[in-house]
């Protein structure tokens, strides 16, 4: 066997396969979708249950992690960090993706975290009081959570995708996409946009352009703090 031969034996292989690179955005925008829509209403579920469960109260909470629309974007960049990590190998055991999500997720809750705090001056979690915590910011056990939720979106939930992205016509996917891509962007700079220029205006900062003053009267406090609701001041959290 020759060395060229071995080698290609040896390289990872794919998944999955696309004709064309385009595919690959659209499926990525897809995917980021899907996995920030995902976010949001297990968040909000999971609060439902755990508020009924240890104070008997029914309290349906916000949990989107942008202005427009049920989208919670750590979720999307975990679910499309998955997807670029399985467009490069398909050869690893369960366990090896378990590894990997275990990793993804606790790094990126991390962080997402330390972000927050720096940018926008707000903490969305604190897992201070949690057992083997790190830095209050995200958990071993989570960890372990994160990562079964890699192996189950990767062998139950992908291939399901696939198939769906797969049954739309070619030339209105791409039409669509493109649009979905524009939103996501619009929508993900609009929404840090805001909350920035909230914490600017929490610290007695006056505005100082056009944008600051159409945030000022389009994006108030009253509707960001409907929004993020549990977006507390990380001063708030100083002893």
């Amino acid at each position: 066997m020759s060395e060229k031969t071995k080698t290609q034996k040896a390289a990872p292989k794919r998944l999955f396969e696309l004709e064309r690179r385009k595919d690959y955005f659209n499926l990525g925008v897809l995917i980021f979708t899907i996995g920030s829509v995902f976010g949001t209403y297990y968040e909000q579920i999971f609060m439902y249950v755990t508020l009924y469960i240890h104070q008997g109260i029914k309290l349906w909470l916000p949990r989107s992690g942008l202005i427009y629309g049920p989208l919670s974007p750590i979720y999307g960049t975990g679910a499309l960090l998955v997807f670029i990590m399985i467009c490069r190998w398909r050869n690893k055991k369960w366990y090896e993706y378990f590894v990997y999500g275990f990793f993804i997720g606790g790094v990126l809750e991390y962080v997402m975290a330390v972000g927050q705090e720096l940018l926008f001056g707000t903490r969305s979690w604190d897992y201070s009081d949690k057992y083997l915590n790190i830095g209050g910011k995200t958990t071993i056990p989570y960890m372990f959570v994160w990562g079964a939720i890699v192996v189950a979106f990767i062998y139950l939930v992908f291939p399901l995708i696939f198939k769906l992205y797969k049954l739309i016509p070619r030339k209105i996917g791409d039409i669509v996409f493109k649009i979905l891509a524009i939103f996501l962007i619009f929508d993900i700079l609009i929404s840090g946009i805001a909350v920035y220029r909230q914490n600017l205006r929490r610290h007695g900062i006056e505005p100082r352009n056009f944008i600051e003053r159409y945030c000022d009267t389009h994006y108030p406090d009253d509707l960001l703090n409907g929004i993020y609701e549990n977006a507390v001041p990380v001063e708030r959290n100083k002893q």
